[in-house]
């Protein structure tokens, strides 16, 4: 794959998108963030999926539909935040969802229609079988019970916007570890599946990281145990790059 190497460095160095896949102005709006390979463009609103502040923008597809969803129901002065209303809009939102794949595919001349083959597609490894994956759930225990110890001794620190964004991107970046080690195995075994996806969640855990070090940075200043964990993010972040890094 011709821009491994670009993925690479950009979980190293927490890049842009378009710095990942070419050499061009960053494309700015809400049409897409990036292109992959000069061909599909990463719409923004991807990144509104694992983000713990979205952009809350009425243009975006995630966060306009959710306040246009919350609106619709308090204007028929139902609880938007009831638990069957959430799940119908989810439902709807899926639909719409998968409208746009489809439409997105279709302009790639991809046929979506014809996926018998899906049925018989090998699974890749469950994350367990992964020691980077056992490793960084180690260490998001260690994070959690640092923070809910310091919870018990009623310690200040735990009331930062930063905790919230340790807590948050720590889940994140196991469960996008993960998903790129996924992507690894569906590309060497053949399957192009992987291929668009290995490049944007290069690109999500570069973000990651970046919140990561700036939160765990802010939470040092207050509490000197938080060193040691700033000292194994650092090291994943070698490991993240060299185990899922292409062949």
């Amino acid at each position: 794959m011709k821009n491994k190497k670009k993925v690479e460095d950009n979980i190293e160095n927490g890049n842009s998108l378009p710095k990942m896949v070419g050499d061009f102005e960053d494309i700015g709006g809400l049409e897409n963030i990036g292109t992959i390979n000069n061909d599909f463009k990463i719409p923004s609103w991807w990144d509104c999926v694992w983000k713990r502040v979205p952009c809350e923008k009425n243009e975006c597809k995630i966060c306009g539909k959710i306040k246009e969803d919350r609106q619709k129901h308090i204007n028929k002065g139902e609880n938007p935040d009831a638990p069957e209303l959430f799940i119908e809009d989810i439902k709807n939102n899926f639909k719409d969802v998968l409208k746009m794949i489809k439409k997105d595919a279709e302009r790639l001349g991809i046929d979506i229609d014809n996926l018998e083959d899906l049925e018989n597609m090998e699974e890749p490894p469950e994350p367990k079988e992964f020691l980077l994956y056992n490793n960084l759930v180690e260490w998001r225990k260690s994070v959690r019970d640092l923070i809910g110890q310091s919870e018990i001794e009623n310690k200040t620190w735990v009331q930062l916007e930063a905790v919230q964004d340790l807590i948050w991107y720590s889940n994140t970046l196991l469960t996008k570890t993960y998903r790129q080690l996924c992507n690894k195995w569906y590309i060497e075994n053949g399957d192009e599946y992987g291929q668009v996806d290995y490049e944007y969640t290069g690109y999500v855990i570069g973000e990651v990281f970046n919140f990561l070090d700036k939160a765990v940075g802010e939470i040092m200043m207050f509490e000197s145990q938080f060193i040691f964990i700033d000292a194994q993010l650092k090291s994943f972040k070698k490991s993240i790059i060299e185990e899922t890094k292409l062949k």
